[in-house]
C-alpha cells in the first residue's frame, strides 16, 4: 500500500457539502433546473443543518431556512446514500430517511449529487 491510501479518512457529511457546494458553482446549468431549496437536518456527531437553495441564488447555507422539501437522516445513513451503497427509495422505506414537503422533489436531489461526484 501506498502512503496515501494509509492516510485516507472516510468521508464526512461537511466534505459532501462542500464538494455539492462546488458542485453548485462549477455546474449551475445542472442545478437550477431542479429549481428548488432544500433543508438536511442530519443526525449524529458528524451532522448538521444544511440549506441547499437551487431556485434564484443557488448555493449551500449552514443555517436553518424554509424549504421546499425537509430531509431527515442520521449521518452515517447519509454516507451511504451520497456513495451510492444506500438506495434512496430502500432509505425512505425503512424509516432512515424522512422526507417532508413535496416528495418529488427529493428525487431530483441525484442530479445535483452526481454534479458533485464529478468532481471525485
Amino acid at each position: 500500500m501506498s502512503a496515501p491510501e494509509l492516510t485516507k479518512k472516510p468521508l464526512t457529511v461537511a466534505e459532501i457539502f462542500s464538494k455539492v457546494a462546488q458542485g453548485i458553482v462549477e455546474h449551475p446549468e445542472k442545478v437550477t433546473q431542479v429549481n428548488a431549496v432544500y433543508l438536511f437536518k442530519i443526525s449524529g456527531p458528524e451532522g448538521g443543518i444544511f440549506h441547499i437553495n437551487l431556485k434564484d441564488n443557488p448555493q449551500v447555507t449552514f443555517e436553518e431556512g424554509p424549504a421546499d422539501c425537509v430531509l431527515e437522516i442520521k449521518d452515517r445513513d447519509f454516507i451511504k446514500l451520497y456513495k451510492g451503497v444506500l438506495p434512496g427509495y430502500k432509505a425512505a422505506l425503512t424509516g432512515k430517511l424522512k422526507i417532508k414537503g413535496e416528495l418529488i422533489l427529493a428525487t431530483k436531489l441525484s442530479e445535483v449529487f452526481f454534479a458533485a461526484k464529478k468532481e471525485e
